[in-house]
């Protein structure tokens, strides 16, 4: 069986970046990238990845920013932060050198049982089994394991088949040949039996289970969810966030977005821009985010305060998007405020809302809210008429 497979693997094998070489780190690195990528996409990443990060030195000495933005589109970021901590660690606790045994290896961050495996046989030839998925299949066909391979007792057989296999002068090109018979041949559907250089050993071709092994879990069910983004430019740049520290992809930079129910994906945006910018309520549309006004932050930009409680923000926040009407009264300030605003930007004041120059003009029975522009204490007149519903906006006090 080693003879089989060793001569077809010379023979078939392809030629990857990283075969040749047994330099424990090229090892490494095309392992954790050969983690749940294709072959196909993992080349040019592991190209580029060896011309800027050659060494292990010269990854563990580099900003992890600089490591997450080579990593970029590759997916998984999570493996390129493991490999930024794991080469930290090994400078710090392995004087530099990355461990040559399983045990060892499988204390680095990202690095378990099949990439210690791997790592450990194919560049320092220890003989040891590596089981992957392509190995997993290869494996449960041959010797006809029909446990499920994701059991307990699934495992321990696929795992030990694979290291009486690697009982070799070369285990490392032994393991790489399960891999690539998985590949290119034992494929999970329509496998090519009558290419395969292990068809007269094999168990499932014998029986003709080829179709029924491996056993597989049952597929997990799909959840179906609906997000909404938005991508804000103003002088050419854009508003991205950075994910937080333990989230999907942290750390990676991306456009405000969040997951909405049905029906409300204006509310989901709104609330996701809010916690981007500290703010308390964003309002946004899906037809014309610029016909839209946000009430809390009117004004940041122009260096105006505002006065208001969380539930008057509310308010007149839903009478702006609601398309109530809405009094704007201007005080004090430039006349031209609106247009040099983001929200003014390239149109008129919507159409709901009315200019005012005293707020003793306003019956406020008529209006779901009132926004102030002014440097005036509140009338005690209107302040019972006006309660729940204004918001107030201090501009700076001209010298």
């Amino acid at each position: 069986m080693r003879r089989r497979l060793l001569a077809w693997y010379r023979r078939q094998r392809r030629d990857l970046p990283w075969r040749g070489t047994r330099d424990p780190y090229a090892v490494w690195v095309s392992e954790i990238m050969l983690q749940q990528t294709t072959v196909a996409a993992a080349v040019p990443f592991y190209e580029r990845w060896m011309a800027r990060f050659p060494t292990l030195e010269s990854l563990a000495t580099a900003p992890e920013e600089d490591v997450l933005t080579l990593w970029a589109g590759l997916g998984y970021y999570n493996r390129a932060k493991n490999l930024h901590r794991a080469a930290r660690q090994i400078q710090n606790e392995f004087t530099g050198r990355i461990p040559g045994t399983v045990e060892a290896l499988m204390t680095l961050p990202g690095v378990g049982r099949y990439t210690a495996g791997a790592i450990a046989s194919i560049a320092f030839g220890r003989r040891t089994g590596a089981v992957d998925a392509n190995a997993a299949r290869v494996l449960a066909r041959l010797f006809g394991v029909r446990e499920p391979i994701a059991s307990a007792v699934g495992q321990e057989r696929l795992w030990e088949f694979a290291s009486v296999l690697a009982q070799t002068a070369h285990p490392g090109d032994l393991n790489q040949a399960i891999m690539e018979l998985g590949a290119l041949v034992c494929s999970p559907t329509a496998p090519r039996c009558h290419e395969c250089a292990l068809r007269p050993l094999c168990r499932a071709a014998t029986r003709g289970d080829q179709d029924r092994l491996p056993v597989l879990p049952p597929r997990p069910g799909t959840v179906e969810i609906t997000e909404v983004g938005a991508v804000i430019e103003r002088d050419g740049r854009f508003l991205v966030l950075q994910r937080a520290e333990g989230s999907r992809m942290a750390g990676m930079w991306e456009f405000p977005h969040g997951a909405v129910a049905d029906g409300e994906p204006e509310t989901a945006l709104a609330g996701v821009i809010a916690g981007a910018l500290d703010a308390t309520a964003v309002l946004t549309t899906a037809s014309d985010a610029r016909q839209t006004l946000a009430v809390d932050l009117l004004g940041r930009e122009l260096g105006w305060t505002f006065e208001a409680s969380h539930d008057e923000i509310v308010r007149a926040s839903a009478a702006v998007v609601n398309d109530e009407p809405v009094a704007v009264v201007q005080e004090v300030g430039s006349a031209d405020w609106w247009p040099r605003h983001a929200n003014g930007r390239n149109g008129p004041l919507p159409a709901n809302l009315f200019s005012f120059s005293r707020l003793e003009d306003v019956t406020p029975e008529r209006f779901g809210a009132v926004l102030w522009i002014s440097h005036r204490p509140m009338p005690a007149e209107l302040a019972p008429r006006l309660a729940g519903k204004r918001v107030i906006y201090r501009p700076p006090v001209s010298p």
